[in-house]
């Protein structure tokens, strides 16, 4: 578990696929800086100000569709309704309707599993996501 104020450290150690990273880390600061000025970004602190999950999303212009890309929560705060929580608050900039996300990279010859769309309604009324 690591536990860092740092958001590109966080990504970094998070963002893996089969124990190999994604991304270069110069990559995810170019990532985070653009959706940090989009608003596209949400970082969740924990009490002690460390970071406990952080989501990246992309939406395109004039749609009600929000595409997750990258959702990295810190293991003590897995099943905590912290993607609820990044939803609600996302939604209050962004109105989406839908959101479509691929839940990892190692599912067919292209390493990428095929993308899910859920209605935003469907997708509150579970109980409990990560």
């Amino acid at each position: 578990m690591l536990k860092t104020r740092n958001p590109v450290k966080f990504l970094w150690h998070y963002a893996t696929c089969g124990g190999r990273h994604v991304y270069k880390q110069k990559t995810i600061e170019e990532r985070l800086e653009k959706h940090l000025a989009y608003k596209t970004c949400r970082i969740i602190l924990d009490e002690d100000g460390y970071i406990c999950a952080c989501c990246l999303w992309n939406i395109d212009d004039g749609t009600i569709v929000a595409e997750i890309l990258d959702l990295a929560i810190r293991e003590d705060y897995v099943k905590k309704d912290l993607m609820r929580r990044i939803l609600l608050d996302g939604m209050q900039v962004w109105p989406v309707k839908f959101i479509k996300y691929r839940r990892d990279y190692t599912e067919n010859e292209n390493n990428e599993r095929p993308q899910r769309v859920w209605s935003v309604e469907r997708f509150l009324r579970r109980r409990s996501w990560a």
